[in-house]
């Protein structure tokens, strides 16, 4: 199973194998019906896929990067095609009406008409369906990138087998997604071609219709404008329809794009000199409940923090200790309350001086896969020199990065992450000389001694 999964009803764990304490069952969608896991691979009775691998971030992202060409597409498309098709639907205009066969032109346009309201039902379909594969095609990325992440566990767990049985689960909801993607495409696609090949019967009706002699160079002539003139009205709809089915990704988009910057710049928000900051800190009041919370997880919380001070913050896990120090960096919004940085509301300060006021090692922090010196640089300007990057590391005990004296360790050593060529402690304490090289006036460490020693 994998990490703060539990194992679905009616599933066992094999002989000698646990559950990792305080694991919770993640919501899960069962299996499609039809869906079988591939030669090998049994899914446990009862076993369910992860419930909507697709996270939040994961749609995102691959709505943005399937569809970020789509303005620039269609921007091409009215630069380039709208003069041309006007242009030449005139001239088709002209040319039929001059030849005294306007009931062609009007027939020609009922046909499209008709057409249009035909496939735009079609259209819809396939923005729904559209919608539907990516946000499977994010819940496979999504659930890969959570296995190959546990990989190791998953191994030391017993539990590859089930995860592979559950990533085949959401493979195959993707591909059944795309399949009817495919098939909803193909329909609205039938629609027009449907129609585009009735032209030469309009044509037909309407010279029977007319009640007089046609010459042939005529007749060809009609023969060659209605189709002409069908594919420039079809050339001029394509951009509607575009926008049609993709109408609920640019709504999402739209709404992405409409969101208020984090954290929210105060209209009255004022500089600061971070030089003459001296960092007392006081809370007065603050309430905080995160979403979907049924009470507050920090009420009415009175704190003073003289400048100058040491203060730790002890409870027990879920007590609040992270959360308290997330409303200080304004990761997150007090819904009642008021932080105050020597005695100036936080909230009237600016954003952009939040890095320079203070210097932070979160309990996830971890360095980026670059070299040290990068990671130790990454933020502070100007860059520091590899001396004081040295003298950083000589104060958490890592001066041997810095001397390059162990081999295969200097600022120039890449940090990989898999398989992993720093420990966890070692890891910490590159987060703490980045933090040391700033000139940050309040320190704020969560749970700083993990993975080190005493």
């Amino acid at each position: 199973t994998p990490p703060g999964a539990k194992a679905p009803p009616g599933a066992k764990a094999p002989p000698s194998a646990k559950a990792p304490p305080g694991a919770k069952a993640s919501p899960g969608a069962m299996t499609p019906p039809g869906a079988k896991a591939p030669p090998g691979l049994k899914a446990p009775r009862g076993a369910k896929a992860p419930g909507s691998a697709a996270r939040g971030a994961d749609v995102v992202k691959l709505a943005v990067a399937r569809e970020s060409a789509m303005v620039s597409d269609f921007g091409v498309s009215v630069l380039g095609g709208l003069p041309q098709s006007i242009a030449t639907l005139a001239i088709l205009g002209y040319e039929l009406i001059a030849s005294d066969a306007w009931f062609a032109l009007a027939g020609g346009l009922g046909l499209f008409v008709l057409s249009r309201l035909l496939a735009d039902r079609a259209s819809r379909r396939v923005g729904l369906a559209r919608r539907a594969m990516q946000t499977e095609d994010a819940g496979v990325f999504g659930d890969l990138q959570e296995k190959l992440a546990a990989t190791e566990d998953l191994r030391l767990w017993g539990a590859r087998g089930e995860a592979a049985a559950e990533f085949a689960i959401v493979a195959r909801r993707c591909a059944a997604a795309r399949a009817r993607f495919a098939a909803a495409l193909a329909v609205s696609g039938q629609i027009k071609s449907v129609f585009m090949a009735m032209s030469p019967l309009l044509i037909v009706v309407a010279l029977q219709l007319a009640g007089r002699a046609y010459e042939t160079g005529e007749v060809a002539k009609l023969l060659l404008l209605v189709p002409l003139l069908m594919g420039r009205l079809e050339a001029l709809d394509g951009l509607r329809t575009g926008l049609l089915e993709r109408e609920p990704l640019l709504h999402a988009v739209v709404r992405l794009l409409g969101l208020p910057p984090s954290p929210a710049r105060a209209p009255d928000a004022e500089p600061v000199e971070i030089a003459s900051v001296e960092g007392e800190v006081v809370f007065r009041d603050v309430s905080f409940a995160p979403p979907g919370a049924a009470r507050p997880l920090i009420e009415k919380a009175c704190l003073e923090i003289p400048a100058g001070a040491v203060v730790g913050i002890c409870g027990p896990s879920g007590s609040g200790k992270s959360t308290l120090l997330r409303l200080l960096l304004r990761l997150d919004e007090p819904d009642a309350g008021r932080i105050e940085l020597d005695g100036k509301a936080l909230d009237k300060v600016e954003p952009d001086l939040l890095p320079a006021l203070f210097g932070v090692v979160r309990q996830t922090s971890q360095p980026l896969q670059r070299s040290v010196r990068d990671n130790l640089g990454l933020g502070l300007s100007p860059k520091p020199a590899d001396d004081d990057m040295a003298l950083a590391l000589e104060r958490v005990h890592l001066g041997e990065v810095a001397s390059g004296k162990t081999e295969g360790r200097s600022l120039d050593t890449e940090y990989r992450a898999h398989p992993p060529n720093f420990s966890g402690g070692e890891v910490r304490r590159l987060m703490l000389a980045r933090m040391l090289l700033g000139s940050a006036r309040v320190l704020v460490l969560d749970e700083p001694e993990a993975g080190l020693p005493s």
